[in-house]
């Protein structure tokens, strides 16, 4: 008998935010890549005035833990007319 177990997972929708200079917040891999640790907040909506706008912000936080390692979180909440979704996302790099 052989089994199978898989977990699919979609992307988080801050990849529509890639006018930020926030390396981390489009690569989770870069977490610790600069000299300093970084919070960064961006907010995005779209078609004010209308109801069920599409929205975005994220919260991200990352920093160095030592030479070749990082972590750090993001946050997030996206709204877009009737399907909405928040989360956490940690990474470890």
């Amino acid at each position: 008998m052989i089994q199978f177990f898989s977990i699919a997972q979609e992307g988080i929708p801050v990849y529509s935010d890639y006018l930020t200079d926030n390396y981390y917040l489009l690569h989770p891999a870069m977490a610790g890549a600069s000299n300093c640790d970084k919070l960064r907040i961006t907010g995005r909506k779209q078609w004010f005035g209308q109801e069920d706008a599409p929205e975005l912000q994220t919260a991200s936080f990352n920093m160095r833990l030592d030479e070749k390692s990082g972590a750090g979180i993001i946050l997030f909440n996206d709204k877009n007319g009737y399907h909405s979704q928040k989360g956490v996302k940690l990474t470890y790099s």
